[in-house]
């Protein structure tokens, strides 16, 4: 059963939006936020309010008692304090630098059944996709994994390069360089079982919709490798450097 504060909530923020839309409200252009609603009642909290405003939405109503019975449904597999947890998790792994992946809040879900009960099951496939239902603060986002490096020089500009470039034709000319003598390296990280190129995420919902990426660190890989090739085409077989021995972890 929800409590007072939440349902006192979310009739507000729902009557408040049935004003806007009959033009009857005249204090505001717009509705009561679910983020307004949460402030002015206190001891509420904004996504159990959001499922409750989605319920009474959905029929119609600012009664609670005109809702259907939902006893006779599937039984929720956590409580309502346990997914309000759920969400402080996936707010603090975002803020982390680091946002939850679905497997993670899974593993948040078993985990806090097995506090209530150690024979707890765990969620099943579809718990993931109602639960995000359920919380319409949240969406889903693809998480990119981005070197510190690059960040770093994408933020500093090109007139750096351009320098660069421009003092590195003068070396060429001066010294009478060939295509065949000009040789470039380059190398790369390799994180075995770290991070994926792309993995998908939980996020607080924004207006702004961006792209979610994570800082890469280049000094915790597992092996680099190295490229070169000089400006005529010709190119040397790569470099591998491993840390440690490879082991069948790695397969």
């Amino acid at each position: 059963m929800h409590s007072s504060a939440n349902l006192r909530a979310a009739q507000a923020v729902v009557s408040s939006r049935l004003r806007l839309q009959s033009g009857r409200s005249r204090d505001a252009a717009r509705p009561l936020t679910l983020r307004q609603a949460e402030d002015r009642f206190r001891g509420s909290k904004r996504a159990t309010i959001a499922r409750i405003v989605k319920k009474l939405e959905a029929a119609n109503t600012l009664r609670v008692e005109d809702l259907p019975d939902q006893q006779g449904g599937r039984p929720r597999l956590l409580t309502e304090e346990e997914e309000e947890a759920i969400v402080a998790f996936v707010i603090w792994m975002q803020r982390s630098g680091l946002p939850a992946s679905k497997y993670e809040v899974e593993d948040a879900a078993n985990t806090l059944r097995r506090r209530r009960d150690p024979d707890a099951k765990p969620v099943s496939r579809m718990w993931y996709r109602r639960f995000c239902d359920d919380h319409p603060e949240l969406d889903k986002s693809i998480l990119k994994a981005k070197e510190a490096v690059r960040v770093e020089y994408e933020e500093a500009g090109v007139e750096e390069t351009k320098q660069w470039f421009q003092r590195l034709s003068e070396v060429i000319t001066n010294y009478e360089l060939g295509a065949s003598e000009c040789w470039n390296a380059d190398q790369a990280g390799v994180r075995v079982g770290i991070l994926r190129e792309r993995v998908e995420c939980l996020i607080v919902r924004t207006q702004k919709k961006s792209s979610t990426e994570v800082f890469s660190p280049a000094d915790r890989e597992s092996c680099t490798v190295i490229g070169t090739g000089n400006a005529a085409g010709d190119t040397t077989p790569p470099w591998l450097i491993f840390k440690s021995f490879p082991t069948l972890e790695w397969a």
